[in-house]
C-alpha cells in the first residue's frame, strides 16, 4: 500500500521540518484529532485474532511490568515446553497488569509487513516493529532510554509519556541502558491518544503508562550505520590491501611510553584511510546486509502468477514499489540482486534494465528493442516469477509465446 510512506507517518509535519527540527535532535508529537489514523497499519482485532490463531513462541512474545523487580517468567504464559505461548495463560497475566510485548509481528501481519519494506527503503537502514498492548492503567517499561530511534504510533486507547534527560547523546548499541542511572527531572509530561505519533531520539529517558482503557501502539524502530559503523567499514576493507593497517601497535606500550610513535602512525593511517579508502565499498556491504536481514513480502504474488500465461506485449507493469535492489553487471552478464539472491542474465539485456530504473511503470512493448517482441514477453514474466514486476493490467496475447525458463 503506497499510504505506508514516511510521509504519512509524520503528516501534516513536513519532511524538511522533521530533519530539520527534530531527527537526531528532540522528540516530535503530532497530535490528530483522528482516532483511525493508523488502523489500516493494525487493530485490537487483528492482535486478537494473531494471538488466537498462529503458533507463537516465546521471546519473540513476551511480557513485562514495571511493578515487577526482576523479568516475567516464561513459563508464566507459555506451555509445558517453555516456548509456545499459552493465549490463554498470556491474557490472563495480561488482565492481572502485565503488558505483552510482540517483537516483529510485521512477519504475521501482511500491513505491517508492507510498512517495515517501505520503510526499508526509505531510510536504507534496518527497520523493525514492536507491538506493545497494555491493560488499562498500567506500565509496561520503567524509565529507560533506547539505543535506537523510535516512533510510536498510537493504534487504539492513550497512554501518558513522560520526557527526561538524555544521559547520553545518540548512544551506540554498545552503550546501552543502565538501570543505575537516574531519569531526572520530567521535561514534558503529555498524552498520546490513538491516531497520534510521538518520535523519540535514541538516548532520551522516557516512560509511558496507560490511562483507563487498554492501550495498542506499535514501536517503530530505526537500527540505523552509525558514521561509527561506517568508518570501522571502511578500515576493515583498506586493511586488506594495505599492510600498514595490519601492524601490530607499539612493542612493549603497556611498559615503555610510546604515544609518540602510536600518534605518528595514527596520523599516518589516517592519511591512508582518506587517501585510498573506498566508502563504496562500506556502502556495498550494509546493502548486502540489509538484504540477508529483509526476506520477501509478496503480497498478491499467487494472483501474479496466476497471470503469467496472460502477459503481452500491451501488459502494463510496475516495479513494486516496496523494494530495495541493486544491478551490477560485468562483461558478459547483467545481475540483479534482490531478496539476497542474485538474477542472472546476458549482457545485451543493460539496456532494458535501465529503462526498468528510470520508468518504473511501463508496457512490456516499450521495452527497448535490444530483444525481440518474444524476447520481451519473456523477460518480463522472468521478473514476475521473481517479484520484482507487479502486473498491473494485463491482455492476453493473439499472438503464443514460448516460453523460456
Amino acid at each position: 500500500m503506497d499510504q505506508f510512506q514516511f510521509e504519512w507517518i509524520i503528516d501534516p509535519v513536513s519532511e524538511d521540518e522533521f530533519y530539520s527540527k527534530f531527527y537526531e535532535k528532540k522528540i516530535c508529537r503530532i497530535e490528530r484529532a483522528d482516532a483511525d489514523y493508523y488502523k489500516s497499519l493494525l487493530s485490537l482485532e487483528v492482535v486478537d485474532e494473531v494471538l488466537h490463531s498462529q503458533k507463537l513462541s516465546y521471546p519473540k512474545i513476551s511480557m513485562v511490568n514495571s511493578n515487577h523487580k526482576t523479568p516475567i517468567n516464561s513459563e508464566l504464559f507459555t506451555s509445558s515446553n517453555g516456548e509456545t505461548i499459552n493465549s490463554a495463560k498470556l491474557l490472563k497475566q495480561f488482565a492481572e497488569g502485565s503488558s505483552i510485548v510482540l517483537s516483529g509481528l510485521h512477519d504475521h501481519v501482511s500491513s505491517l509487513g508492507t510498512f517495515v519494506d517501505y520503510m526499508f527503503k526509505y531510510f536504507s537502514h534496518k527497520f523493525q516493529t514492536n507491538v506493545y498492548l497494555t491493560p488499562a492503567n498500567a506500565q509496561g517499561f520503567k524509565t529507560h532510554y533506547d539505543t535506537h530511534d523510535v516512533f510510536i504510533l498510537q493504534i487504539e486507547g492513550s497512554k501518558k509519556w513522560r520526557i527526561y534527560d538524555n544521559p547520553i547523546e545518540l548512544p551506540l548499541q554498545s552503550q546501552g541502558f543502565d538501570d543505575q542511572v537516574e531519569p531526572g527531572e520530567v521535561q514534558e509530561e503529555f498524552i498520546l491518544n490513538a491516531g497520534d505519533m510521538l518520535y523519540i531520539p535514541r538516548g532520551i529517558m522516557h516512560d509511558a503508562e496507560s490511562n483507563d482503557e487498554i492501550s495498542l501502539h506499535v514501536t517503530a524502530g530505526l537500527l540505523g550505520y552509525t558514521w561509527t559503523d561506517f568508518l570501522v567499514e571502511s578500515i576493515l576493507h583498506i586493511s586488506k590491501n594495505d599492510v600498514e593497517f595490519r601492524k601490530y601497535i607499539p612493542i612493549g606500550f603497556a611498559v615503555h611510553q610510546k604515544d609518540d610513535e602510536a600518534i605518528a602512525h595514527f596520523k599516518k593511517l589516517l592519511t591512508l584511510l582518506a587517501k585510498n579508502g573506498k566508502p563504496e565499498e562500506g556502502l556495498d556491504r550494509f546493502f548486502y546486509e540489509l538484504m540477508a536481514d529483509k526476506g520477501p513480502n509478496l503480497l498478491g504474488q499467487l494472483n501474479q502468477i496466476n497471470l503469467l500465461p496472460k502477459i503481452s506485449l500491451e501488459s502494463e507493469v510496475t516495479v513494486r514499489s516496496n523494494l530495495i535492489y541493486k544491478v551490477t553487471e560485468n562483461d558478459e552478464k547483467v545481475i540483479i540482486h534482490l531478496f539476497g539472491q542474485e538474477i542472472e542474465f546476458p549482457a545485451f539485456t543493460k539496456p532494458v534494465m535501465e529503462f526498468i530504473d528510470q520508468h518504473q511503470n511501463f508496457t512490456v512493448s516499450e521495452i527497448p528493442d535490444c530483444m525481440d517482441e518474444n524476447g520481451k514477453v519473456v523477460f518480463v514474466k522472468r521478473l514476475v516469477k521473481e517479484g520484482l514486476l507487479f502486473i498491473t493490467k494485463h491482455q492476453t496475447s493473439k499472438k503464443p509465446i514460448k516460453e523460456l525458463n
